[in-house]
């Protein structure tokens, strides 16, 4: 565990993070969705006051200093402002899917963080070479080959939603994604030469203690930077949401963060993208908080 000044940078750490997330994600959406009402004067013949009003009421009139700032106390206060797109509160559509997003992936996880315990427990320190390489597959791969499935068989059903077997589908495939990263990292843990578990290991073997109570015994040794670093590697996942759900068509916040880059309503593309940020941002930092330091993201 570390110690309470590294608690206080790790914490720094983390405010600063949301903080420059908040600020790109208003910089990013102003500036590659840019104003949707400046061409309507052309286009659909309104006068610039008229222009100037609509920009107004949603907030693209003013300079992107001034609108990051107001942007940024907007998430503060629950009002970003409305969306082009849906006609409501931004913040409030964000925020209600979030828990759609967050429900399948801290389901997998948690699958994936049991099943690997158990792994280590029931069948030992090794894994076969096939499941060491799975780690590497990105969650996407497998949400194609879910909507191909999809379309072929109607189950789950390819239309947008989050019906409870689509849910299902979501959490499958952050569990095959997961659990070989998962198990890669504890196993990788044991490789540590700051726990020297091996040593541990057969000291424990040559007194004659039983193979599972060894094993139990890792596991035990393995457990706090093991949460750490499932901690971090969920932070990574709930930022990928915005791959995974457009593509199986799930409504959480991240298929919403993707439509409204399609649809050109940037303070909903903001509000989204800040929101899976800042939870991507806190997950991690609390991995942080515990003493995990990845030494690089494929892990």
């Amino acid at each position: 565990m570390p110690g309470k000044r590294s608690l206080i940078i790790t914490l720094a750490e983390t405010i600063t993070g949301i903080l420059l997330v908040t600020i790109v994600s208003y910089l990013a959406a102003r500036k590659a969705l840019g104003n949707p009402f400046a061409g309507l004067g052309a286009d659909m013949g309104l006068d610039p006051q008229t222009i100037q009003a609509i920009s107004q009421a949603y907030g693209l009139n003013m300079s992107i200093a001034r609108g990051a700032l107001r942007f940024a106390a907007g998430l503060v206060e629950g009002n970003t402002g409305p969306s082009l797109t849906y006609g409501m509160s931004a913040y409030r559509l964000s925020v209600q899917l979030l828990p759609w997003t967050l429900a399948p992936i801290l389901a997998g996880v948690g699958l994936s963080f049991a099943a690997a315990i158990l792994w280590v427990l029931l069948v030992g320190f090794e894994a076969p070479r096939p499941l060491r390489a799975a780690s590497f597959v990105p969650g996407y791969f497998y949400a194609v080959l879910a909507i191909i499935l999809a379309w072929r068989l109607g189950v789950p059903s390819p239309l947008p939603g989050h019906p409870p077997g689509k849910t299902l589908v979501y959490t499958l495939i952050i569990w095959l994604a997961v659990f070989p990263r998962l198990l890669h990292g504890l196993l990788g843990l044991m490789e540590e030469p700051r726990l020297e578990l091996k040593d541990h290991i057969h000291a424990l073997r040559a007194i004659g203690l039983p193979e599972w109570k060894v094993r139990l015994r890792a596991v035990q040794v393995l457990l706090s930077s093991f949460n750490a670093y499932t901690l971090t590697l969920t932070g990574m996942i709930i930022e990928r949401s915005a791959i995974i759900e457009p593509i199986l068509n799930y409504t959480g916040i991240g298929y919403l963060l993707y439509h409204a880059v399609v649809e050109g309503d940037p303070i909903l593309a903001a509000t989204s993208f800040a929101l899976i940020g800042i939870a991507g941002y806190i997950a991690a930092g609390a991995g942080r908080a515990l003493g995990w330091e990845p030494r690089s993201r494929s892990q």
